[in-house]
């Protein structure tokens, strides 16, 4: 790593010597947020996934075109990295997005969505009232936990959601929703994947699965033993669980002998 990368971001690591991925923190307006940031190779910096802390997210909400330019004028990871952290302190300084504890009127609001919503749904609330898990259920009986993380001007500013789901749960939000129109929008959200998940939880039951070890809801992939030395690589689409998954045979060439035609 070059000098400057250390003395700019000295906290962020690359994940492996091929440096396609860095993980690490970033600090941003004073404060350390984990941050994964990775590509499938060095000419595809545009294709680069940012997994970071849930107040970052909100921060680059509106400022999804200056990331996409950074990493178009980029020349390397490590340079996307840097000028990615200082278009992040440049946004907390001119928005102050991040503060210390929410108002009185956020608590009473909050609160009194979720006594609408039921108490007995709510599996977790951190010690600001800024992180809440609802957990609910599918048609098929299934257990589902979304996190929602509520921004500081809620409910003007949408809050960000996180869940297993195949594909990420964006709703649409309006300053007039609530918790009680988010979840609802998550359980029919859910209805969608219901097909997808009989065929996984089949797959799962029937076969020697290899990976993931332990699949959540959004996995969409399986390895699946089929002999010694061989397995198969199924990708399923979530929207047509029915059609023909891909695949690809993975082993020694002499023991795929007869498997990787049919």
């Amino acid at each position: 790593m070059s000098r400057k990368f250390v003395g700019a971001c000295p906290l962020m690591f690359p994940s492996s010597s091929s440096m396609l991925a860095y993980n690490g923190f970033l600090s941003v307006a004073g404060k350390d947020f984990r941050v994964h940031i990775s590509v499938p190779s060095h000419d595809k910096l545009q294709d680069a996934r940012i997994s970071c802390d849930w107040q970052l997210s909100h921060m680059m909400q509106g400022y999804q075109s200056s990331v996409r330019k950074l990493l178009e004028h980029s020349k390397s990871l490590a340079d996307f990295i840097i000028e990615f952290k200082n278009l992040l302190n440049r946004i907390a300084e001119c928005n102050h997005v991040i503060k210390s504890a929410p108002p009185p009127s956020y608590y009473k609001h909050l609160i009194e969505e979720l006594d609408k919503l039921g108490w007995e749904r709510i599996t977790h609330v951190d010690e600001t009232f800024t992180t809440v898990k609802i957990k609910t259920n599918d048609g098929g009986g299934r257990e589902h936990i979304l996190t929602v993380h509520v921004p500081l001007t809620y409910p003007i500013v949408a809050p960000t959601c996180i869940a297993d789901l195949p594909v990420a749960f964006e709703p649409h939000w309006s300053s007039k929703d609530s918790l009680v129109t988010l979840v609802k929008s998550f359980e029919e959200e859910l209805e969608k994947y219901q097909l997808f998940w009989d065929v996984v939880d089949e797959l799962d039951s029937k076969t020697h699965v290899l990976e993931p070890e332990a699949p959540t809801r959004a996995s969409n992939t399986r390895r699946i033993f089929i002999a010694s030395n061989v397995s198969i690589y199924l990708t399923i689409d979530p929207f047509h669980p029915l059609c023909f998954p891909e695949c690809r045979f993975l082993g020694q060439d002499s023991g795929m002998f007869g498997f990787t035609y049919f």
